[in-house]
């Protein structure tokens, strides 16, 4: 058994390839992933089947971004870039011990505050558009 991802791919084509995916971990989340496509086959025969029914939700299109949507994908944001920026910048730490680096407080300011900012104006300008888009139909 290989203990990381980059064991096997130097076993396999013989470069050192230095990457921070534990073997175990890389077939979870393959185990995760079929396990979704099986279940959602299995869903869609049912349905088919007239085992299961679907729901009717109302969607409200068009309303700007609220500000607790805002709020939550700034903090979303902040998270994502104050540890991805982080493991960039220390990459080597990042690939000797993963776990460590994700479970500690570790983690760079800037990257955190500009990727907060970045998902904030995201979902922003995501709704302006939708709007847009809207206003455009129906005229």
């Amino acid at each position: 058994m290989f203990p990381t991802v980059s064991h096997f791919l130097e076993y396999l084509f013989g470069i050192n390839l230095p990457l921070p995916f534990n073997t175990f971990g890389v077939f979870v989340a393959l185990a995760f992933v079929a396990g979704y496509w099986a279940f959602t086959k299995e869903l869609k025969r049912k349905e088919a089947l007239g085992i299961l029914h679907p729901i009717k939700k109302t969607v409200v299109i068009g309303k700007p971004a609220t500000t607790s949507e805002l709020i939550m994908n700034g903090l979303f944001g902040f998270v994502i870039g104050y540890k991805l920026v982080f493991a960039l910048l220390n990459y080597r730490l990042f690939v000797n011990d993963a776990q460590s680096i994700l479970m500690s407080t570790k983690g760079n300011i800037i990257g955190g505050l500009f990727f907060a900012g970045l998902f904030a104006y995201w979902d922003y300008t995501e709704k302006i558009n939708i709007n847009s888009i809207n206003q455009k139909k129906h005229r």
